[in-house]
């Protein structure tokens, strides 16, 4: 089972879907730490679908920048398709990745680097709003932060 789908991961795991409980711009009143804390596997799960596919993103830009250098030096007669290519191929990843991270996003998680795999999750806290925070690797949702000040004001919950 492809575990970024929709609906059936959401039935099959309890997940909360975020974007259902964000229509018409609300905000979760009642969207608490434990309401999120079921995305965190799924979440995890979501980045390791995107890791190999920055890991190629970087293996092809590599190549493009050498492709590049080598028409630059000697003008190499095959280059300029070769190079057309691996620009196809980065360009096919990258559509992969944005791809995952919609997915993401599709239910109201507010990606913020997929490199870290650091996520938002729009709440309130004392009747402000407020960013719930996770960072892959992390067991549960266990952090906020206020709106305007990122992951550097995290604090715990």
């Amino acid at each position: 089972m492809h575990v970024l789908g929709h609906g059936v991961v959401a039935e099959e795991k309890g997940l909360v879907d975020v974007g259902l409980l964000l229509r018409g711009k609300e905000l979760l009143d009642r969207l608490r730490p434990e309401a999120v804390s079921p995305l965190v596997g799924w979440l995890a799960e979501a980045f390791r679908n995107i890791a190999p596919l920055r890991e190629q993103a970087v293996r092809q830009n590599a190549e493009i920048a050498k492709l590049e250098e080598h028409i630059r030096s000697n003008g190499g007669s095959h280059a300029p398709g070769q190079l057309a290519g691996k620009r196809r191929e980065l360009r096919e990843t990258s559509d992969q990745i944005d791809w995952q991270v919609a997915l993401v996003e599709e239910r109201g998680c507010v990606i913020k680097s997929v490199q870290q795999g650091l996520v938002d999750f729009p709440s309130i806290r004392e009747g402000r709003e407020v960013y719930l925070c996770w960072l892959e690797g992390e067991p549960e949702i266990g952090y906020w932060h206020d709106m305007d000040v990122g992951f550097a004001g995290r604090q715990p919950l």
